[in-house]
C-alpha cells in the first residue's frame, strides 16, 4: 500500500475482540505509516474427540480451536512529527497463538459460550497470557 500518515493497532480496534484475534495487546496502541498484519483461525470443531477413540474422550461436547497472528507496524520515509517520540512502533513482529474451547453452554443451545487462552510469543510490554470468555459464532 502506498505510504499513510498513521496506521493505529489497539486494544479497541475490530481485530482485538474475542475469537478475532490479538487478545494479548492489552489496552497499548501501535503506530505507523507501514503496517503488515496476519491473523489465522481454524475450528475443528468435535472431531478430534470423536476421532480418538476413547469412550469418556469421544463424547466431550467440547468443540476446540486454535488461533493466533502477527503484526507489525513502523515509520519510513516519515518526516518527524510533534508528538512522533511517544508513538509506539512493533519494529519487530508482534506474535500471539493460543486455543479455545467452544460449546461450554450445550445445554443452552443459542448461546455458545467459548474460552480463549492466548500466549504472545514477543518481547513486548502488553500481558503474556490472557483467558477471555466470549460467545462463538
Amino acid at each position: 500500500m502506498p505510504p499513510q500518515e498513521y496506521y493505529t493497532l489497539g486494544f479497541d480496534d475490530p481485530f482485538v475482540v474475542a475469537g478475532s484475534g490479538f487478545l494479548t495487546v492489552g489496552d497499548s496502541y501501535f503506530y505507523g505509516n507501514r503496517a503488515l498484519m496476519l491473523y489465522g483461525t481454524h475450528e475443528f470443531g468435535r472431531s478430534l474427540w470423536r476421532r480418538s477413540g476413547i469412550p469418556l474422550v469421544r463424547d466431550i461436547p467440547f468443540t476446540l480451536g486454535v488461533h493466533g497472528g502477527a503484526f507489525w507496524t513502523s515509520f519510513e520515509k516519515h518526516g518527524a512529527q510533534p508528538g512522533d517520540l511517544l508513538l509506539r512502533t512493533a519494529d519487530s513482529a508482534y506474535r500471539e497463538m493460543g486455543f479455545s474451547l467452544g460449546n461450554l453452554t450445550p445445554f443452552v443451545w443459542p448461546l455458545n459460550l467459548a474460552v480463549y487462552c492466548t500466549w504472545q510469543l514477543t518481547d513486548y510490554d502488553t500481558s503474556d497470557f490472557t483467558v477471555t470468555v466470549g460467545i462463538k459464532f
